[in-house]
């Protein structure tokens, strides 16, 4: 190899170039191997990172429409229970009023027992 470098680039140059070649091919090889490095690295990081966030987000969104799911459920059977609530509200209003048209003190001025426990049903 030194004969080939000393005939292709003179006495002076080849003999320079065979002193420094093992350094040279030294730190090519490092200097490669770094590049290398830096490029796969890089790619398999982000494809690291991005992997991991991804499922990060999934599992997020998948907790957050189980959280909605169980959320619009409780609020349906809250719903459910105050429209119970109003109906039976609403019928014994209604009672009352029945009552009230059927009493026969209900011109008067006064209020009769009849009319007091009516009032105190609405408490």
């Amino acid at each position: 190899m030194s004969s080939f470098l000393i005939s292709l680039f003179g006495k002076r140059a080849g003999v320079a170039l065979v002193k420094f070649l093992p350094y040279l091919l030294v730190v090519s090889i490092v200097l490669l191997t770094l590049w290398w490095v830096d490029g796969n690295g890089y790619d398999r990081g982000v494809e690291a990172t991005e992997h991991k966030y991804q499922t990060a987000i999934q599992e997020e969104r998948s907790r957050q429409s189980e959280a909605n799911e169980e959320a619009l459920a409780e609020a349906r059977q809250r719903q459910l229970k105050l429209e119970r609530l109003l109906h039976e509200r609403n019928t014994e209003i209604e009672e009352l009023l029945l009552e009230g048209s059927e009493d026969p003190d209900a011109d008067r001025r006064a209020i009769s027992d009849d009319s007091v426990f009516r009032l105190n049903r609405l408490r």
